[in-house]
């Protein structure tokens, strides 16, 4: 049997045309029921209320647009369908429990997705305010449910060994990391000579000058005006254990804080030979975080993990103990079903 439900926009005539103008689309629904649980049957029309009132929360501006209404309702029919059979089983678990679900919470919520205006505002979605207090206390029950089920066994699942265990592999995947800040001065020439003159002449000035790398660079720049010679001074490297160069790397191990390697011979790509003077400026070790530091974050993070296990177990064996599977259900909606389309 077909049910039609018409949702109009109200029209402002703009001209005696207006009245001509084709009208909005229409949204039919081919009602029947769609799934079984225990005594309890799903209708279309019940899904669709139940989008209806997702809607009216989340997409407001959705009411009044019957095509997009549709294409909401196609796309997700199923998937609200499987949320309330997966509700009424929450609901059944929770009756040897003492849920403290107090009348006044119901009407809270009810002001709180509805407004001030309830009844106008259900009316829109087509829904009674018995049917709006039954569907919201419902999504009280299952919150309460999922709290007791999942999030206390969670909660009560993660201790202090857990977290303890967690920081020593956090440990291993964050070891400690030295850091370098350092400068390098470079000196190339193409007579071999003058390249060792160049620098013995650069040790000289940093043993007795005791200047640093800036002013020996100027120096040595203003003695090879007339050699065929390159000076340079790099700019200032921050690097660590992962990002630094070997080469780099294997002089600095042998520095102290503040002190200046001698000139190491390196080759360059051409092969010629280059003198670099390092001066390591400052050396760090980064180390982990304190398990103090870390220990409310690993908790949490355990805990999180261990909620969505739950979560995860919690519906199946629900459906299990209730002989409901996906193929049971798809077994109730005909097949190449559609439960709504548009008549124009």
């Amino acid at each position: 049997m077909k049910t039609v439900c018409r949702f109009f926009l109200t029209l402002l005539a703009l001209s005696p045309l207006s009245a001509f103008e084709q009208a909005d689309p229409q949204i039919v629904v081919q009602n029947r029921i769609v799934a079984k649980v225990d005594d309890k049957a799903f209708s279309v029309l019940d899904v669709m209320k139940q989008m209806d009132m997702f809607i009216s929360r989340n997409y407001p501006q959705m009411l009044d647009q019957p095509q997009e209404r549709y294409s909401f309702y196609m796309t997700n029919w199923r998937y609200f369908l499987s949320q309330m059979v997966d509700s009424v089983l929450i609901v059944a678990d929770s009756a040897d429990k003492e849920m403290k679900l107090q009348e006044s919470d119901i009407r809270s919520m009810i002001q709180e997705r509805f407004g001030p205006h309830v009844l106008v505002n259900l009316e829109k979605i087509g829904l009674s305010l018995d049917e709006a207090r039954e569907m919201i206390r419902n999504e009280l029950i299952v919150q309460q449910m999922t709290w007791y089920r999942v999030n206390g066994h969670a909660l009560q699942s993660v201790n202090p060994q857990d977290v303890k265990n967690a920081y020593l592999a956090y440990c291993k995947e964050n070891p400690a990391i030295k850091e370098w800040k350092y400068q390098v001065l470079s000196l190339r020439a193409n007579n071999p000579s003058i390249g060792l003159h160049l620098a013995e002449k650069a040790t000289q000035l940093l043993e007795t000058a005791r200047t640093g790398l800036v002013a020996v660079a100027e120096t040595l720049k203003h003695e090879t005006k007339d050699h065929i010679a390159t000076v340079s001074l790099s700019q200032e490297f921050e690097s660590n254990e992962t990002t630094i160069s070997e080469a780099h790397k294997e002089v600095l191990l042998t520095l102290k804080e503040g002190e200046y390697s001698g000139p190491i011979p390196q080759k360059s790509r051409d092969q010629s030979i280059v003198y670099r003077i390092f001066h390591l400026k400052e050396e760090n070790e980064k180390k982990p975080a304190t398990f103090r530091e870390m220990c409310a974050k690993l908790e949490d993070e355990l805990i999180e993990k261990a909620i969505q296990k739950q979560s995860l177990n919690y519906i199946p064996k629900l459906r299990a103990r209730n002989g409901i599977t996906d193929k049971s259900l798809e077994e109730m909606i005909p097949k190449n079903f559609e439960p709504f389309s548009l008549s124009y």
